[in-house]
């Protein structure tokens, strides 16, 4: 590249005499020479350079051409000589090509970006119209004026724009429409674009506590469509509450674009941390504080059992018609026995003490791959959604001890839903109890639990069901097996054995539980 003076100068030993500049970290981080050279030019041999470089396969040609028109004819025959060849025959180089068979333009930018200022009013930057000289004068004189100040996007154009384009956000303007012109009475005439353009604007960081407001502002201000922007925050509202507001009605406006819809899971996130904070508050006395990010990972969680779905759209009617004979006699089973819980249930307190008490259901369902176990699952869950359908919260949770195990039939993991240890190194962990705040966000969710579905019951271990066990006990303040819930387990025994530990049948050791539950406390 020619230039007045070279930015750095990096020698090459003679070993390297065959390799071009290369950056150190970069070629250990690749494993490999990226032909890659920072520039910086300010006069046109940066521009020489560059197309030199795309268009360096015309070159051979071009010297073939000046050959060929090199004889005796005049001048003019040269010239029409020269035209022709170049229409006819330039040969076109491979950066070229590939901008004309993707239909990008060859002389401007394949995209354009249009900047949008964000920032809250009295932060923003606008433009004068006038000498300095004159606005402290019109300042002085009128203090509220803003005459000296030039039309702006945010100020003058966008909420001066034509009927037309009323539900049009900030940034749907900037990025769909185009100024063409005014009408015969002055008004802005835009034009939808052919290609959108990319609105960029400050980034702020939801996390540092002085760009918060700003972050809600920017929001408010790019996708609440207003024309007086002074209505976005009302007086005595903070911007943070503003952002509430507006989010109930703009919601469809936030999710179309998809950066902000990440910021908005960080915001999410954000609240989770400072609602853990203030139950740590709540809690300064307990010994255990929680962990702002366990207590992200319960909500998850439980979020996750909220939004368990029932599978196709099939009416429990259509799946109780669609079942086998054998499907169809545990159906009927677990049905029944639902149906005297829930008589149980309805009786009063003194009838419940003169009648025998309903057991919880804890039954086995087995069957090898194809049998319709899946099939069944979803129909006992609509069933329990059914009978308890005046409740709130999650009936029925549907578990199993892999991801895609618990994919399938639509549920969450066993280690999600009751938040059981994870191993490690090929090591079963120690079971551990939850801390109080995020207890009392499981307790809460699973309030209204019926029955607990445990898929590919043979790849949990016999440990993992006694954590479950104890887990449930826990959870709904009960000594009986499984916390006084319905359980089934579904699977084949004869399938996948547990990834670690002992099948699910086999009896776990004194020394075992002493081990692993010694530390419960902890």
């Amino acid at each position: 590249m020619k230039a007045e003076k070279r930015i750095y100068h990096l020698k090459r030993s003679e070993e390297e005499v065959r390799i071009n500049d290369y950056n150190p970290l970069l070629l250990l981080l690749w494993k490999a020479n990226i032909d890659v050279s920072f520039t910086s030019e300010c006069s046109l041999a940066l521009a020489d350079y560059v197309s030199g470089y795309v268009t360096k396969a015309e070159r051979g040609h071009m010297q073939d051409l000046w050959q060929d028109i090199l004889d005796d004819r005049g001048i003019y025959s040269k010239l029409f000589r020269i035209g022709i060849r170049c229409l006819d025959s330039r040969p076109i180089g491979l950066y070229e090509t590939c901008d004309i068979l993707l239909g990008e333009p060859l002389c401007r930018k394949s995209r354009e970006v249009s900047w949008i200022d964000v920032e809250m009013p009295h932060k923003r930057k606008r433009n004068l119209t006038k000498k300095l000289s004159e606005v402290e004068e019109i300042a002085a004189n009128d203090p509220s004026t803003e005459d000296f100040y030039g039309e702006g996007l945010v100020t003058h154009f966008y909420p001066n724009r034509a009927q037309e384009h009323e539900e049009y956000c900030l940034y749907d303007f900037v990025a769909k429409l185009t100024y063409k012109g005014k009408d015969k009475n002055g008004e802005r005439i835009y034009r939808p674009l052919q290609k959108e353009r990319l609105p960029n604007f400050i980034d702020f960081d939801v996390y540092k506590e002085n760009q918060r407001d700003s972050f809600y502002y920017a929001i408010i201000l790019l996708f609440v469509p207003f024309r007086n922007e002074d209505e976005l925050v009302h007086d005595g509202e903070t911007v943070q509450e503003a952002f509430d507001r507006h989010i109930v009605d703009h919601e469809r406006c936030v999710e179309a674009n998809e950066k902000f819809r990440k910021l908005l899971k960080c915001r999410e996130k954000l609240k989770d941390i400072q609602d853990a904070r203030a139950a740590n508050r709540e809690e300064e006395n307990d010994v255990e504080d929680d962990d702002p990010q366990l207590m992200g990972q319960i909500k998850d969680a439980m979020n996750d059992v909220r939004d368990m779905d029932t599978g196709s759209g099939l009416t429990l009617q259509e799946r109780e018609s669609m079942l086998n004979v054998d499907q169809k006699r545990i159906f009927d089973h677990v049905k029944a026995h639902l149906l005297r819980q829930i008589e149980y249930e309805n009786k009063s307190k003194q009838e419940k003490e003169q009648s025998e008490s309903v057991k919880p259901l804890h039954m086995f369902i087995s069957g090898v791959g194809g049998t319709g176990k899946s099939f069944l699952i979803e129909a006992i869950k609509a069933l329990v959604k059914s009978l308890w359908s005046t409740l709130t919260k999650q009936t029925c949770a549907v578990c199993a001890p892999t991801g895609l195990a618990a994919y399938n039939v639509g549920g969450v993991t066993a280690h999600r839903l009751f938040q059981l240890p994870i191993e490690h190194d090929g090591q079963c962990a120690s079971y551990w109890s939850i801390p109080k705040a995020s207890h009392k966000v499981m307790k809460t969710e699973l309030q209204d639990l019926k029955m607990v579905i445990i898929d590919e019951v043979s790849m949990v271990s016999s440990l993992n069901l006694t954590y479950i066990h104890m887990r449930m006990n826990d959870l709904f303040e009960s000594d009986e097996w499984f916390g006084g819930k319905n359980v089934l387990f579904v699977g084949d025994i004869l399938q996948l054995p547990p990834v670690r530990g002992q099948p699910v049948f086999d009896k776990v050791t004194a020394s075992t539980l002493k081990y692993r539950l010694g530390s419960m406390g902890a």
